[in-house]
């Protein structure tokens, strides 16, 4: 049973590693502005005669922008006020979109994104508020196969209304608007009573797919002027880059070194687990489709300080427990029991302040939050099960005979 138990965990770690390894290898990380530049915009909301632009109103118009954004696909995107509460303007960061067209990003975020369906009289029955779902999917039809189209479903308000009109105007036209922009002009050949249908205007995938983004997010409630965009480079420079990977392997060696010094063979194992800390957590954050930026990996290096000090903790334990007269493998469980408290506690203080940062912090600042909360989890398992596995399966050779191996 025990020996089972062995196995399966093996066998875990083995899939772990595997998943993180393929992560690594075969996608690629987004790197923040700070490290591979992006996109800068900057928006100022301005006063219309149908309203004022109010503290209010600015941030609506921030979260539908940040909305409209989002669901265009660009991930880790940076929506935000600039100055006090008074401010208008709102900055927009794009990282890692260098070969972006800003020209396109202006276009879905200067649109009002109003939609209306009119009447041949020009009375509107339904608006964009209408709609539960809206997304991109590919036409059917045989005359016109593959082509994209803007399929919709209604709520059930605007799904009673328009079964109404549809009813009513057999045989006459109900166009759809967006922005005044003439989409399509069908006729009505029967009562439509289920809410659904599709948006045809001879889109390709792109156009759909920004049309999709820009009703998703739903109307701007106020006028915005594009003050200035434009395409920056990264801050820190090749360079720089370059000289802080060549710091951080240093750093990994010189902490191998005193740990396989000073402890001798479970320093290095818990070297290996570091390794294969590094490996998992990045696999993550990659899957995850993090962005890495600088304060990013300052908190994915905090956390691997985190994990070298959950290794000494224990392996003190285990040296007190093997002094005291205890086996080396009751030694090695009880060394870890007793530290887990430890750990847990330190991890759990660490875990805290990395939520608080996620919960006030924005943008780059919450980037580190996160950063630092996924590395918490997977530095407190490389602890508590790779390593405890690495020993468990050394304290089972004649290798574990020989105590200075093991550093006791």
């Amino acid at each position: 049973m025990r020996l089972k138990l062995f196995l399966w965990r093996l066998i875990f770690l083995v899939l772990i590693i595997s998943v993180a390894a393929w992560a690594v290898k075969t996608k690629t990380p987004t790197l923040g502005l700070d490290l591979k530049g992006g996109v800068h915009i900057v928006l100022e909301c301005v006063d219309t005669e149908q309203v004022k632009a109010t503290p209010e109103l600015v941030e609506s118009t921030r979260a539908v922008i940040e909305k409209r954004i989002n669901a265009l696909g660009l991930s880790e995107a940076v929506v935000q006020r600039e100055g006090g509460i008074n401010s208008r303007r709102i900055i927009i960061d794009i990282p890692g979109k260098k070969d972006q067209d800003p020209g396109k990003i202006e276009d879905l975020i200067g649109k009002t994104a109003l939609l209306q369906f009119k009447l041949e009289d020009g009375t509107v029955i339904l608006t964009g508020a209408n709609l539960k779902d809206v997304r991109v999917q590919l036409n059917n039809d045989p005359n016109t196969p593959g082509q994209a189209v803007i399929a919709f479903e209604l709520d059930p308000e605007g799904t009673e209304k328009f079964a109404t009109a549809t009813k009513e105007n057999i045989d006459k036209h109900i166009a759809i608007y967006l922005d005044e922009e003439l989409l399509m002009n069908p006729t009505v050949k029967n009562e439509i009573t289920d809410g659904k249908g599709v948006i045809e205007g001879d889109f390709t995938v792109d156009q759909a797919s920004q049309y999709v983004a820009l009703l998703k997010g739903g109307s701007l409630p106020l006028k915005v002027n594009i003050l200035s965009s434009e395409i920056i480079g990264p801050s820190l420079g090749e360079d720089m880059i370059s000289m802080s990977i060549k710091a951080a392997i240093i750093a990994f060696i010189l902490v191998v070194l005193y740990m396989t010094s000073y402890y001798r063979l479970m320093g290095f194992l818990a070297s290996v687990a570091l390794a294969i800390f590094v490996l998992v957590d990045l696999g993550i954050l990659i899957l995850l489709n993090a962005t890495f930026s600088l304060p990013a990996i300052g908190g994915f290096v905090l956390t691997l300080g985190m994990a070298v000090d959950a290794n000494v903790i224990i392996f003190e334990r285990i040296k007190e427990e093997i002094r005291s007269g205890k086996t080396l493998k009751t030694g090695i469980s009880l060394g870890f029991t007793k530290a887990f408290r430890t750990v847990f506690d330190s991890n759990i203080t660490t875990l805290s302040g990395a939520l608080a940062i996620i919960y006030f912090g924005l943008g780059l600042i919450k980037g580190f939050g996160v950063t630092l909360t996924l590395g918490i989890f997977v530095s407190f398992f490389s602890a508590i099960f790779i390593t405890r596995l690495l020993i468990d399966i050394f304290a089972s050779t004649p290798i574990a005979k020989n105590g200075k191996i093991f550093g006791y």
